[in-house]
């Protein structure tokens, strides 16, 4: 009956059992019978290692007579005993660091795995047997040697392998207690997160259990790093930079974190639409973090939120398999509540500038509509932002078919003194359809221009479309519309 390695779990271990399971019957002996002149005596005393050898017995009896079946079990209780021999000093090496009582269990097991370890046939060799009869009952023995080199070259290896294992955890979180210990909790995070990756990602037992060990660990530590902000609601002026930039502090107990990886959310506007967009900084010897806001594109009011980053470390937990999940939750609300929401407001300097405004609206056909319902709307729109406008009708007629440049020359001699910029534009139907009431497209341009200099300082273009039940109402509407669509679009842009 076989008493030893019966609860091995590794598969390299069974590999190797098998193996040299097959390689110790292919070499014994074929002669079952006991010998003439009794048992040899490593029998009775097993030989001691010398300098080239160490020597393995195993034994195992069989009842019913069986040699094969005892033989069997005899290799493998030989077998066990190398290995136990290459994981005993394995194991007393790694024992030594358990500290509590969890520990302590988890070193019991690696210690269990460890004399289970794979193990190489290379070096080993039967070199007797011998079988004993008593009545029907068999009991066969084995010598075996290992050649000292490739047993400690062996050792070696598992000790490399399996330590390698365990220090790919242990190794981490001690660093992550040092840090720890000397308040350093940003940097003890990390290799909490490091050790509970390690943890994840490895062979070793209770492979989960240090998982969340770690992973609470640093959700602890996370919740003590603080973000604070050292400026607020800033106000900037569309197209010109902020006053000062956008600036925090990470901390930790009054003491600043240097090295921290924090996130910048904030919004930009690019080819007239707004997008959300991120970057990660690092704060400074201080602790400081100092945002560069990009120019602001449009007039309003927005935030930019700064918040811890760590996803380089939690993304490949997160990629872990679902027993793993529901460790993350807390790390990561934890995570999410490390931020500061900056305030600020863009404004114009436009409203300040005395604008005029001068719109050529035509109908399907090109000719001037006197009604200027886009000219008006516009106005109003610019008007309600406090915007100081002069309506340029009066040359309307004049300025039909005018180049730009006279145009502009025309204003000047006008109104001069008067207006510092003039927004120029058209807007014409070029589309209309009574299939189904009466459907217009108005489509149409305009440019905010600086009249001294003549710099288009800001530009725009779209159309709007009308349904009425009479021509005039859908007419009056699209332009309507129009003319209150570019009034938007400056109120909101122009520098």
């Amino acid at each position: 009956m076989r008493t030893h390695g019966a609860t091995r779990q590794f598969h390299i271990l069974s590999l190797f059992l098998l193996a040299l399971a097959l390689f110790v019957l292919g070499c014994a002996s074929p002669e079952a019978a006991g010998r003439s002149d009794g048992p040899p005596d490593w029998v009775q005393t097993p030989p001691r290692g010398d300098a080239t050898n160490e020597f393995f017995v195993g034994v195992a009896g069989d009842s019913a007579g069986d040699v094969a079946e005892a033989e069997t079990v005899a290799t493998a209780a030989m077998i066990d005993e190398i290995v136990r021999y290459m994981g005993v000093r394995i194991t007393t090496d790694t024992t030594a660091e358990a500290r509590a009582s969890l520990d302590e269990f988890e070193s019991s097991v690696v210690q269990t795995v460890r004399q289970t370890g794979a193990a190489r046939v290379a070096g080993f060799r039967v070199v007797d047997r011998y079988v004993e009869r008593r009545g029907e009952a068999v009991t066969v023995y084995l010598l075996g040697a290992y050649e000292r080199a490739s047993l400690e070259a062996e050792r070696a290896r598992l000790q490399a392998v399996f330590q390698e294992r365990i220090d790919a955890v242990a190794l981490p979180e001690q660093r992550a207690r040092a840090f720890e210990a000397r308040g350093l909790y940003y940097d003890a995070v990390l290799h909490y997160l490091e050790a509970a990756q390690a943890a994840a990602t490895s062979e070793i037992d209770n492979a989960e259990i240090r998982f969340e060990r770690n992973v609470n660990s640093a959700r602890n530590l996370v919740s003590r790093i603080r973000l604070d902000k050292l400026n607020d609601n800033l106000i900037a002026m569309v197209r010109e930079s902020f006053p000062e930039n956008f600036e925090s502090v990470v901390q930790v107990n009054g003491r600043p974190v240097a090295g921290a990886a924090v996130r910048v959310t904030y919004k930009e506007v690019r080819g007239g639409r707004s997008t959300t967009r991120t970057t990660t900084l690092q704060s400074d010897e201080q602790g400081r973090v100092s945002f560069e806001h990009p120019l602001p594109q449009v007039v309003g009011s927005d935030t930019v939120t700064v918040g811890l980053d760590l996803s380089r470390y939690m993304l490949p937990l997160e990629e872990l398999g679902r027993e793993y999940r529901s460790y993350l939750d807390g790390l990561s609300g934890a995570v999410s509540d490390t931020r500061v929401v900056f305030r600020y407001d863009v404004r114009s300097r436009a409203a300040e500038v005395p604008t005029g405004v001068l719109l050529y609206e035509a109908d399907i056909a090109g000719n001037l509509i006197a009604a200027a319902t886009a000219t008006s709307s516009l106005q109003q729109e610019l008007t309600a932002a406090d915007f100081r406008v002069q309506n340029l009708s009066a040359v309307r007629s004049r300025a039909t078919g005018m180049a730009r440049e006279d145009l502009l020359s025309l204003i000047r001699a006008e109104y001069g003194g008067r207006i510092e910029r003039v927004i120029l534009g058209s807007a014409q139907i070029d589309e209309f359809d009574e299939g189904d009431g009466f459907i217009v497209r108005v489509s149409g341009s305009a440019e905010a221009i600086d009249l001294e200099t003549g710099e288009v300082l800001y530009s725009t273009s779209g159309f709007q479309r009308s349904r009425g039940a009479s021509s005039n109402a859908a007419i009056q509407a699209a332009f309507r519309m129009l003319g209150s669509s570019f009034g938007q679009d400056f109120t909101s842009r122009l520098p």
